[in-house]
Order: C-alpha cells, then sequence, then structure tokens
C-alpha cells in the first residue's frame, strides 16, 4: 500500500500524526474518540498491516491491552471508532 495514500486518508478523516519515524507512523483521532493507528513503513510502502490499539485492557491484572490488524484503511478507521 503507498504511504502518501494512507497518510492522506487518515488526515482527511481526521488522524494527526503523533510519531513518524523512518520506518514506524502513529496517528491519532482528533475528530473523534478513536483508538490509535500504527504501522510500519519502508522506503514509500506500507509494509505491515494497519494495528488499531485496544481501548480498555483485555485482563486488567495484567495490563494487557489487545489490538485488531487489517490491511484496509477504511476498516481500520470504523474499527478505530467503535
Amino acid at each position: 500500500m503507498k504511504l502518501k495514500l494512507l497518510q492522506n486518508k487518515l488526515l482527511k478523516n481526521g488522524y494527526l500524526p503523533e510519531e513518524q519515524c523512518a520506518s514506524y507512523e502513529q496517528w491519532i483521532d482528533v475528530r473523534e474518540n478513536g483508538t490509535t493507528i500504527s504501522f510500519s513503513i519502508k522506503d514509500d510502502e506500507v509494509t505491515s498491516a494497519l494495528k488499531v490499539h485496544g481501548r480498555r485492557p483485555d485482563r486488567p491484572e495484567c495490563d494487557e491491552f489487545n489490538s485488531d490488524f487489517t490491511r484496509n484503511i477504511s476498516e481500520a478507521i470504523r474499527m478505530s471508532r467503535l
């Protein structure tokens, strides 16, 4: 998946970059109460599935937050805002 396409779609849907480096980006939702979306990059390509970070701990005693993964941008945004 092309990096610029993904970045433009996230910007258009109310996400802003929280952390950007040469191999990793993390975006936060500023328009609605969505969770963080992150992914790995190499050159101008996204090399991993989009990681939608969990909101509530699945096992609070271990402070374990489970995340969901998808390769579809629209699905990642929808899952983030559930």
